[in-house]
């Protein structure tokens, strides 16, 4: 049995949206109420573009003589057709501006996090000090995972559409890489003077070796409490300041040359005390052969026995020592050698022997013994070990010949004879330039040992910034080149041994090559970022002008683009595309691919616009078909077909809603009148009055008719 009812009374399984409003009055309020639950629902949009977009679409409706309401709600019950059409129309323009504007900003917000995140990873392992990677390495990934973002290296990707996660963590970035920047800033401050510090610690250091041996460790103890102060002082006893800050290597630096003029004048007073020392003891010996000239009678052996004795206890007394039948006072004091001296002087008056008034000058033996213990400290302080092995082989030949006594760095030459040391004074000149170019060839090694170590640390730091694959094999070149010049990478951080000349100048010249080789996977990179960012625009104004096209259209086009994306390591969530990185040859065909698509996509909406908008329905004839969800057919004198948006349904027809939604229009005396209907089969009549009449079939679902 059929059962004939008002469409506005229609309140079985059949569903009717709102009262007979006119179409155009429903289409305007329903569209402008589902645009505003979309600004103000979307979390991943900025205040600003939320407040502009959400003005524009109130602007609209009012214009159409519509009144927003509490919330969402707008009101088109008093707007005239023709506005409320045009208002639908501009609605429509806003939400396509609103889903590009969106896009385009979460997609400027994403590619300014990733850039800045991976610059600042970057920066932060091109750091010196370890303290400073360690204090910041930690912040900047918890900033990232924050952020639900994740890394490779220092690489950052963001494969995440919560970008309001992204926006609070963007601040704690820039002020991150703020410090960061500051830290970078005092790391070549700290550099400057590191490379001063070094200098000086070679000058002081050669001013220790030239102390009495008793002298040099105090010296070197106050040389390592001056590093470690400085924070330049390592735990293997090497130079190392990058753990420092600017004001402790300022400091350094002042109390190195505190400590310098501490050596010089040590050294002076050094000087004086061996001329002083020279002189007593030449004294001793001048008294001693005053004596022996001395007839027996008037001085005795028991005499000679016991001044003998006088003058030991003299030099005993002074702190001097008997060493290798020499006399040593390198130990004792300008005091006590003052005291010693007038103790001989005394001595002397009381024997009646005249004072000798000529200056007493450094022997021949005392000379060639300062001069030969002078390069054996600098030869020792070259770091070169095969330069410094031929030098001390070359001098100690040389002090063989002469008979001198080595022991370390201490020459003795008082027991060789005056002849031999005469004649070996020009091998001492020649050892002294060799010792010379020595000296300079090392600052050069030095010089170039640094370089060599800059360009790898900073070949590391690039190469960190690029793709795994490039990662791969650039650091696949620049590992020989490091094990070449005795270096050692670890992660992003390179550290150097010395290496010999020849060999730093092959690294040298094979870092200038590979440093070539990285400027152009950058520009490669650069190429290939801009290329897939290229692509996910596209891509991104493809799904939106999908968006915009009818169900049909938006299955077969959708159907094409998402091969295309996964192609590309893209996806698609709703209207919104990310793209993780992916080859240059696979984004050039994923372009041409968009290409040919975008041209459909042309088409598909051309065509669209051509067919103009949904037939007026007329009284007794016909229905317009609205909104069409799911799949909803109507059978008409035995021939059954699929109601699409925008086509008509003749009365008396009968309409299958039992797998979908269908908004449909009639044209009444009082004007259009639409209502949404699910969940049944009915019909549809109009009569003699006008009015739409609905007779329901069946409630239940039933299964689509072929």
């Amino acid at each position: 049995m059929k059962l004939t009812v008002l469409l506005a009374a229609l309140l079985l399984p059949l569903s009717v949206s709102k009262a007979f409003a006119t179409a155009a009055q429903s289409e305007l309020a329903a569209a402008a109420e589902k645009s505003l639950m979309a600004i103000e629902g979307n979390d991943n949009a900025s205040a600003g573009l939320q407040g502009r977009t959400k003005a524009a679409v109130i602007a609209a409706v009012r214009g159409a003589g519509c009144q927003p309401m509490e919330g969402t709600s707008v009101d088109c019950s008093h707007a005239i057709d023709y506005q409320a059409q045009r208002a639908a129309q501009t609605i429509s323009q806003i939400n396509a501006q609103w889903l590009s504007d969106l896009l385009k900003e979460n997609q400027t917000l994403v590619d300014t996090f990733q850039g800045g995140a991976t610059n600042l990873l970057g920066s932060i392992a091109n750091l010196q000090s370890s303290r400073a990677r360690d204090k910041f390495t930690p912040k900047a990934v918890k900033i990232v995972s924050y952020a639900h973002c994740g890394r490779a290296g220092t690489r950052v990707t963001c494969d995440t559409f919560d970008f309001d996660s992204i926006r609070r963590n963007l601040d704690g970035l820039k002020d991150l890489a703020t410090e960061v920047a500051q830290a970078a800033a005092e790391q070549v401050v700290i550099q400057a003077a590191a490379k001063k510090i070094a200098a000086k610690v070679l000058d002081v250091k050669a001013a220790i070796a030239k102390q009495p041996s008793n002298a040099r460790d105090p010296f070197n103890q106050k040389l390592a409490v001056v590093l470690q102060r400085a924070g330049c002082w390592a735990p293997d006893g090497s130079l190392d300041c990058s753990n420092s800050t600017p004001t402790a290597v300022e400091t350094g630096l002042t109390n190195l040359d505190s400590l310098s003029q501490s050596l010089t004048q040590a050294t002076a007073s050094q000087n004086g005390a061996q001329t002083l020392a020279w002189r007593i003891i030449q004294d001793a010996r001048d008294i001693s052969a005053a004596v022996g000239r001395l007839p027996a009678k008037e001085f005795s052996a028991k005499d000679r026995r016991d001044l003998d004795f006088k003058i030991y206890a003299i030099f005993d007394k002074a702190g001097c020592k008997e060493v290798n039948g020499a006399t040593d006072c390198s130990s004792t004091t300008d005091e006590k050698l003052q005291t010693a001296g007038d103790a001989l002087a005394k001595l002397r008056q009381s024997l009646g022997l005249k004072a000798d008034a000529a200056p007493v000058e450094m022997t021949l033996e005392e000379k060639f013994a300062g001069e030969a213990q002078d390069l054996k400290t600098g030869i020792a302080a070259l770091v070169a070990p095969d330069v410094r092995q031929k030098l001390d082989e070359k001098l100690n030949h040389v002090l063989m010949g002469v008979a001198c006594e080595v022991s370390g760095t201490d020459v003795n030459c008082l027991h060789a004879p005056a002849v031999k040391l005469a004649n070996a004074e020009s091998d001492l000149g020649g050892l002294r330039q060799a010792l010379a170019q020595a000296q300079k060839d090392a600052l050069k090694s030095q010089a170039l040992g640094q370089t060599v170590l800059n360009e790898a640390k900073s070949l590391a730091g690039a190469i960190a910034q690029l793709d795994p694959n490039a990662q791969q094999r650039l650091n696949g070149e620049l590992s020989p080149i490091l094990t070449l010049a005795n270096c050692r990478l670890t992660g992003a951080i390179v550290s150097c041994s010395p290496a010999p000349d020849v060999i730093l100048r092959k690294a040298d010249n094979e870092l200038s090559a590979l440093s070539k080789e990285v400027t152009k996977a950058q520009a490669d990179a650069a190429a290939t970022q801009a290329l897939g960012k290229k692509v996910a625009g596209e891509a991104q104004s493809i799904a939106g002008a999908i968006a915009q096209l009818n169900q049909d259209a938006q299955r077969k086009l959708n159907g094409e683009l998402s091969p295309i994306l996964a192609l590309a390591n893209c996806r698609l969530t709703g209207a919104s595309v990310s793209c993780l990185p992916a080859p240059e040859v696979v984004l050039q065909k994923a372009d041409n691919e968009l290409a040919a698509l975008n041209t459909e996509v042309k088409q598909a909406a051309d065509q669209a616009l051509a067919k103009g908008p949904t037939p007026a329905p007329t009284v007794g004839n016909s229905a317009s078909v609205g909104a069409v969800t799911g799949v909803v057919t109507f059978t008409c004198g035995g021939t059954t077909e699929v109601a699409r948006e925008g086509s008509q349904i003749p009365v008396g027809c009968s309409i299958n809603a039992t797998r979908g939604n269908v908004t449909l229009t009639f044209a009444t005396p009082n004007g259009p009148q639409s209502g949404t209907f699910n969940g049944g089969m009915f019909m549809v009549n109009q009569g003699s009055s006008g009015q739409p009449e609905i007779s329901l079939v069946a409630s239940k679902p039933a299964p689509l008719q072929p």
